[in-house]
């Protein structure tokens, strides 16, 4: 009897379980994908939380190059912990250095690109708001008005792939060369 009780204890325990949710009070960005935005000429750019620590901002990629990556510079408590997601990118974490006074330096990545990256003319949007705002909302745990950095990154060959490839194309035509001769 006894174990029946606690069974039927359990069963009730877990049945509401899903239904006792803690609303997150961490900051979250996400990086998704508008049909205009604030045109961004250089791989640089400031932006900020707006009165209420979140807000949707939308920019567009004019800088001519493709972005493979972009990272996001914020101070905010040490004991913060970042939530985000992207529809470009599929990877995104964060490291901390600390900036002394219960504060640190967070740096938010997001890596691998799902298609190329953000190319060149495309625009896209980053998301400060709670992931229980409404969609029109703009409340977020960043803080009002906190300055964030973003540093859009690009792939650029080291120069020894370059010298590997003139070597394998000069090989190549040494191989046409020769066959044409013979």
């Amino acid at each position: 009897m006894l174990r029946l009780s606690h069974l039927l204890v359990c069963t009730i325990l877990f049945g509401y379980a899903p239904f006792a949710t803690a609303t997150s009070v961490d900051p979250q960005i996400s990086v998704g994908d508008p049909s205009s935005g604030t045109p961004v000429f250089s791989e640089t750019f400031p932006l900020s939380s707006d009165v209420h620590g979140g807000g949707i901002l939308s920019f567009t990629n004019d800088s001519g190059i493709t972005w493979t990556t972009l990272d996001f510079f914020v101070t905010l408590p040490s004991d913060d912990t970042i939530t985000c997601s992207s529809k470009w990118y599929s990877f995104c974490n964060y490291t901390t250095t600390s900036a002394g006074n219960g504060k640190s330096v967070f740096d938010i990545g997001f890596e691998q690109p799902f298609q190329a990256g953000i190319l060149p003319g495309a625009s896209f949007t980053i998301n400060l708001n709670d992931p229980y705002e409404p969609p029109n909302g703009d409340k977020g745990s960043w803080g009002p008005n906190t300055a964030i950095e973003a540093i859009a990154n690009f792939d650029i060959p080291e120069p020894a792939a370059w010298k590997l490839a003139g070597v394998g194309l000069l090989c190549l035509a040494m191989v046409v060369y020769c066959r044409r001769s013979a």
